[in-house]
């Protein structure tokens, strides 16, 4: 076969057209994917000084409200207390006491009343099984889910003039109560029968079946000097 002479001559490869090696799809691919990756990289810096993401709404925290939530009770679980009858309306209408079952302990008003013998006493009234714990004095007829009956009062260990004698239990507790808010310092360590109130944090309400936790307390704290575990007022100082 012949090869003409000038033939490498007419075919030169330098003029003809070089086709790139990245597409314009390839293009547009790389310039996305380095944008997500300095988002990320943004984000993450924001992120390590606790600030929020630029392009969005920064978010406002709202503190929870103080108040209690409100109970709504079940209509057909109310009793009427100190009178027969089947609803709220017939049950004041015969002088009686409409209550509900209690559902938390917040809404016992006895609840986190005692202060005088640390967490423990500080659970006492609590709600059980529908009931607000109440201290000695009450629950007989009369009371309702939550309260005392008008007639009844409610007793606390600690008195000046005890149903045993002085620093037994007995009914002081409104005594006691309004001694401990005109109080303007602090609680004494020691006291004796006259000034015995002011060694109290709060009322010293009595609960059924609390004198074991008191005694356990007395044991492993201490209350103050002249303050008594027990209903008998064992510990009380006469004084001079």
């Amino acid at each position: 076969m012949n090869i003409p002479r000038d033939y490498y001559r007419s075919y030169n490869i330098s003029t003809m057209p070089i086709k790139s090696k990245t597409s314009s799809g390839t293009k547009w691919f790389l310039a996305i994917f380095i944008f997500i990756v300095l988002s990320f990289i943004s984000y993450i810096i924001f992120a390590a000084n606790e600030k929020t993401w630029p392009f969005t709404k920064p978010v406002v925290s709202v503190a929870p409200s103080s108040a209690p939530p409100e109970i709504i009770h079940d209509e057909k679980k109310g009793i009427c207390f100190g009178a027969y009858a089947t609803d709220k309306a017939g049950c004041e209408r015969v002088d009686g006491n409409w209550d509900y079952p209690c559902e938390t302990d917040e809404e016992c008003p006895y609840f986190s009343t005692n202060e005088n013998y640390g967490e423990e006493g500080m659970r006492k009234g609590a709600c059980m099984k529908g009931y607000c714990r109440l201290p000695v004095g009450c629950g007989k007829k009369g009371s309702t889910f939550h309260n005392c009956a008008p007639e009844e009062t409610p007793l606390c260990y600690n008195c000046k003039e005890g149903i045993s004698g002085p620093g037994g239990m007995g009914d002081c507790c409104k005594t006691q109560n309004s001694a401990i808010r005109n109080r303007t310092e602090d609680p004494l360590d020691y006291c004796t029968v006259s000034n015995l109130y002011q060694c109290l944090k709060s009322p010293d309400y009595v609960f059924p079946g609390d004198e074991n936790d008191r005694k356990i307390y007395s044991m492993e704290h201490g209350f103050p000097k002249g303050i008594s575990w027990d209903r008998k007022g064992s510990d009380v100082i006469l004084g001079l």
